[in-house]
């Protein structure tokens, strides 16, 4: 019986680590996303070694954008690891630091393939319907 349950925990261990997609930042780096939120609402996202920059337009009028420093983790991490940026970091967490706000944000990547990709932004949304309106978002690569 023992043998069995061992067996069945080893089957489901390996089952889960193979639903766990981990990225690596090789392939963000200098890479050129657009997401389109709603008609004239685009957000840009580039990613060199140790920043990204954030832009949004409306209609073509720049809104603002920002510079932050990321990096890639498989897990959410409680405080942000300077240490982590620029390195070969792995994972399925884009983790950012705003200098401006002193706090930082992780998305999780639900997908990266070459030409588009999923993030979820981790939002505390009771309804189902505007997580997925709000908290999934589509990028296309553009570069």
């Amino acid at each position: 019986m023992t043998r069995y349950l061992i067996i069945t925990f080893a089957l489901l261990l390996s089952a889960l680590s193979l639903r766990a997609q981990i990225y690596k930042s090789s392939q963000l780096i200098g890479s050129k996303w657009m997401c389109i939120q709603a008609e004239g609402d685009t957000i840009y996202m580039e990613f060199s070694a140790k920043v990204f920059h954030y832009k949004r337009t409306i209609n073509g009028k720049s809104m603002g954008g920002t510079c932050q420093q990321y990096y890639l983790s498989p897990i959410k991490p409680l405080v942000f690891d300077f240490t982590k940026v620029g390195t070969n970091s792995n994972g399925k967490y884009i983790v950012y630091y705003n200098e401006e706000f002193k706090e930082f944000t992780c998305d999780e990547i639900k997908y990266l393939y070459d030409d588009n990709m999923l993030i979820y932004l981790d939002y505390d949304l009771a309804d189902e319907a505007f997580k997925e309106l709000f908290c999934y978002k589509r990028y296309k690569r553009i570069k």
